[in-house]
């Protein structure tokens, strides 16, 4: 019934794995990395410290400490057991760019015509009547490029300086804007009078109107764009339009040729007899009845005044007791109208003889109004 008691004290081996299995700089991993190299290279874009990471091999290490300053980076790796192992990662900063050429210049979404990046002067036309630049963009081409534009409006020059990377380095990029001036001098209408010009057509320059009377008409047109100028020039044969377009240059030249149109007035403006205006008269009214005195025995002298230029006038006379016909044609020679004086000689109420002779001498004490 003895017993015996053995004690047995364990204790584990602690790890000496002081390795890593990768680093990485500003997030990009070190790619010929290997636990077994300590000394790295990696390049710089720019001259400011990095950002340093790893990752462990053996997740019982005390754990990395890591120094950094513009030049290089220290990470001392402690083991479990205490053991170390460093891994040094020496900067190389890449030279600072010294490209200022862009890779594109983009006005309004479209690639500039013809770029090319080691050409600095472009010539940009603007549609008829841009008033705002488009959006321009000027492409990189180098990403540690910083770009200026300055713009003068949609007929100036607008320049983009570009610095390199190296804040020494400039080129400048010019591209002259100009708007395009319309060569369109055409007139979309003419009106006469207010009356717009039969069968016209903008590019017929001579028409033939045709006027109500003989006075200098007026003439209206409707422009083709706004940047037209019309001078016109009337009188009562023509008129002559010169429609000069925005460009100063293109010039069209519209001509109308002005005639009267022959009156259709046939109405008389007076009738006169014996040079005495007829009593009653009037323009519309074709029919008159004239009594003339007891004992007329030819008729009055008849005379007319026209209503109208360019009228024919015809008179035919048919006597005392008889009608008189006026005949008036208009300028026209269609329109014909017929005035009618219808005479008549006033009858006698006397029935007494004014004398009586026997023999030649007359009878003594004579009284008409007696019988006897």
């Amino acid at each position: 019934g003895n017993e015996k008691v053995y004690t047995l004290n364990i204790t584990s081996e602690k790890s000496s794995n002081a390795d890593l299995t990768g680093i990485a700089v500003n997030y990009v991993e070190i790619t010929d990395f290997r636990k077994d190299n300590n000394h790295y290279v990696a390049d710089l874009d720019k001259a400011v410290i990095p950002i340093i990471s790893y990752t462990v091999e053996d997740y019982f290490q005390q754990g990395v400490k890591i120094t950094t300053n513009k030049d290089s980076a220290i990470l001392v790796v402690t083991a479990e057991n205490g053991n170390k192992q460093t891994y040094v990662v020496t900067f190389n900063v890449k030279a600072l760019s010294n490209n200022a050429n862009l890779s594109n210049i983009v006005i309004g979404n479209t690639s500039i015509s013809g770029f090319a990046a080691d050409t600095y002067v472009y010539n940009v036309d603007l549609a008829v009547g841009t008033e705002n630049l488009p959006v321009i963009e000027a492409v990189k081409g180098h990403d540690g490029q910083t770009i200026e534009i300055a713009d003068n409006g949609v007929n100036g020059a607008t320049t983009i300086t570009v610095t390199a990377e190296d804040m020494v380095t400039q080129q400048t990029y010019t591209v002259n804007f100009s708007v395009i001036k319309s060569t369109n001098a055409y007139l979309e209408n003419i009106a006469v009078n207010y009356q717009s010009v039969a069968d016209f057509v903008k590019t017929t320059f001579n028409y033939a109107v045709v006027l109500d009377n003989a006075i200098a008409p007026t003439v209206a047109y409707t422009c083709g764009d706004v940047y037209q100028t019309v001078s016109v020039q009337t009188n009562i044969d023509s008129a002559v339009l010169i429609v000069t377009a925005q460009d100063g240059i293109t010039v069209n030249k519209y001509a109308i040729n002005f005639t009267v149109a022959a009156s259709s007035n046939a109405n008389l403006a007076d009738i006169l007899l014996d040079g005495v205006s007829l009593s009653g008269f009037r323009q519309d009214s074709l029919f008159y009845h004239v009594q003339l005195p007891v004992g007329t025995t030819l008729l009055p002298d008849i005379a007319v005044a026209g209503g109208a230029d360019g009228q024919t006038i015809n008179i035919t006379n048919n006597g005392l007791r008889d009608t008189t016909y006026i005949v008036v044609t208009a300028e026209d020679g269609v329109t014909v109208q017929t005035y009618s004086l219808s005479f008549d000689v006033e009858k006698s109420d006397v029935d007494t003889l004014k004398m009586i002779y026997l023999n030649g001498v007359e009878v003594l004490n004579y009284d008409a109004q007696a019988s006897q």
